[in-house]
């Protein structure tokens, strides 16, 4: 067991449960194709963690598994080691991991990192610094059938947000209160001399799903001629089939509905390059009076009553 007291920041920190398995390593020609399994399993302030690995070291190729397991890592603990400007609070938000990584390396070959399985985040909750509501995702998951950092190749299944909420306002200024959660970034480091930058090798992405199933959105934009307000309800998105570089359009369909019983549906296509839009668009239930602070501009002689 180890506790650390984080006394500058206000927090304590507990290890508990800690097993470590030391395998039998050999590089006995008869051992070097046998699996060595390590193990390294702790609870983290109270989240269980568990590290299992498949390795042979000695083996030509180094092949080697290394499995990540955690379920409901609170992040709010850690919010205080963030080097940057605290612009928001984060009073709920939980990690779950079931992660894969493999790697291999070929005697004369390119080595091959492989990362597969899944990510997802559970009661994210963000505020502005004032505590004003801002973010609330219930569960975000991300599905992940291959990710190989060394051969710029992502391969995600699914990215499926359900529920979530987003509470977003528009000052006169033109500004949205969302861009003040982003902290200011550091000044980036001058550029070292030396040879001129290689162009970096594409990044090729496939992306089978990205889904919002029952989405909010609390909407104010605070016009010069009064304040216009509106809920967006039950917001859904299935953007399918997306790739990078894109061989094809993607399938796109999205909708909502609103407070005001106002309702649009989209079913199309979204090319990326160039960017290109097509469909067929459904808007029912219009309700021109509520949205006569944006037509009055180009509406000079006509008024909505």
């Amino acid at each position: 067991r180890i506790e650390f007291d984080d006394r500058p920041a206000g927090l304590r920190h507990v290890v508990a449960d800690l097993e470590l398995g030391v395998p039998f390593v050999s590089n006995l020609p008869s051992q070097v194709e046998t699996f060595v399994e390590p193990l390294l399993a702790m609870k983290v302030n109270d989240t269980p963690f568990e590290i299992r690995g498949k390795a042979k070291p000695f083996a030509a190729d180094r092949e080697s598994v290394v499995d990540l397991k955690f379920e409901g890592f609170d992040l709010t603990r850690y919010l205080a080691y963030l080097p940057v400007e605290k612009t928001f609070r984060l009073p709920s938000a939980r990690l779950s991991s079931s992660l894969e990584a493999s790697f291999e390396q070929p005697p004369g070959g390119t080595p091959a990192l492989n990362i597969k399985g899944g990510v997802s985040l559970e009661a994210v909750e963000v505020q502005h610094a004032d505590g004003a509501p801002a973010i609330k995702l219930p569960s975000l998951k991300v599905a992940i059938d291959r990710l190989a950092p060394l051969s710029k190749e992502v391969a995600i299944a699914s990215v499926t947000l359900d529920k979530p909420e987003v509470t977003v306002s528009r000052e006169r200024d033109g500004k949205l209160s969302l861009l003040s959660l982003i902290p200011k970034p550091a000044a980036a480091p001058a550029p070292a001399a030396g040879k001129p930058d290689e162009k970096p090798a594409t990044l090729a992405l496939t992306l089978g799903e990205f889904r919002v199933d029952g989405g909010r959105i609390d909407l104010t934009d605070h016009l010069a001629a009064g304040p216009f307000h509106k809920i967006i309800q039950d917001f859904n998105v299935s953007l399918r089939k997306l790739a990078l570089p894109a061989a094809a359009p993607a399938e796109l369909d999205f909708g909502f509905s609103t407070d005001a019983g106002e309702k649009l549906a989209h079913q199309g296509s979204l090319g990326l390059a160039p960017l290109k839009a097509a469909g067929q668009l459904e808007l029912t239930g219009l309700h021109l009076p509520a949205h006569k602070l944006y037509l009055a501009a180009v509406m000079k002689e006509a008024e909505l009553l």
